[in-house]
């Protein structure tokens, strides 16, 4: 009798030992969940994309027609214009002949600042070709070849060319051309910052004199080598984008120099061809 009650005592204690042990597991199963979420991050929602500072364009290039090498846009809002930009390096112009070939404005460039020398120079061909664009009917416009390294020396440069373009009226835009020539010329070396506000100082000079500016640069340079915010209200845009159906550049531009190799009556040379978008 006495070892049949030991059986049942041993049973039982037996018993609450394999109580305890899952009571034990459960127990640990519970707190590994806790510390789990104890220690998940908290699920954030997702960010809101910061929308882009700089204006977006409103194009539909669907609304892009080519005529030869020749280029146009129309819409309810927009039409176009075919244009050249011309330097000394197209040597002596016909202006008549480039009239009946279709185009119908030219941006002339007044000078440049020696991107080695630093010293400001208006072009040899300026006056002759802003008289025989005028004289033959095209809009005329005018640009700069920009080197300047510093605000002075951008406000050097637009008093520079108010004293240039004193006698003559402007139906487009004075530029301001800011492009590299090689690695080592004076403005490769500019910052971001340093580029805007060469630029900025430049057109607000110009803006004050009462002339509407625009700066020119490949797409590449307006989108990462100036900060365009910075611009937008005070000029317009002239961007430089070759080899292209239509342009990918989706912020504001109102001229797009569309070809580098034009070949139009009058000029012996290859010329840049333009398209001006404005509004109707």
């Amino acid at each position: 009798m006495a070892k049949r009650r030991r059986t049942g005592k041993k049973r039982i204690r037996y018993g609450r030992v394999l109580i305890l042990v899952l009571l034990a597991l459960a127990a640990g199963n519970l707190i590994r969940i806790v510390l789990t979420e104890l220690v998940r991050p908290a699920e954030m929602p997702a960010p809101t994309p910061t929308p882009d500072p700089r204006y977006p364009n409103d194009y539909s290039w669907d609304n892009l027609t080519a005529d030869g090498q020749y280029k146009a846009y129309n819409d309810e809002t927009y039409t176009s214009m075919q244009g050249i930009d011309v330097s000394y390096a197209q040597g002596e112009v016909d202006w008549a002949a480039v009239r009946s070939d279709g185009i119908e404005f030219a941006m002339i460039r007044t000078g440049y600042r020696g991107y080695e020398t630093g010293l400001l120079h208006e072009d040899t061909r300026f006056r002759a070709n802003m008289d025989g664009a005028v004289q033959n009917g095209l809009q005329v416009g005018v640009y700069w070849f920009a080197q300047e390294v510093s605000v002075e020396e951008a406000r050097e440069a637009a008093y520079y060319n108010i004293r240039l373009l004193q006698g003559y009226r402007l139906d487009l835009p004075v530029a301001y051309d800011m492009e590299t020539v090689t690695d080592h010329d004076r403005m490769s070396a500019l910052t971001k910052e340093e580029k805007t506000a060469v630029a900025k100082e430049f057109c607000s000079v110009l803006h004050e004199a009462g002339f509407h500016v625009m700066i020119y640069a490949s797409d590449s340079w307006l989108r990462d080598e100036i900060y365009m915010e910075e611009l937008q209200d005070l000029c317009g845009f002239w961007m430089a984008h070759y080899n292209v159906e239509h342009p990918s550049f989706p912020f504001v531009f109102s001229m797009w120099q569309y070809s580098r190799t034009g070949q139009v009556s009058g000029i012996k040379e290859p010329v840049d061809l333009d398209l001006l978008i404005r509004k109707r």
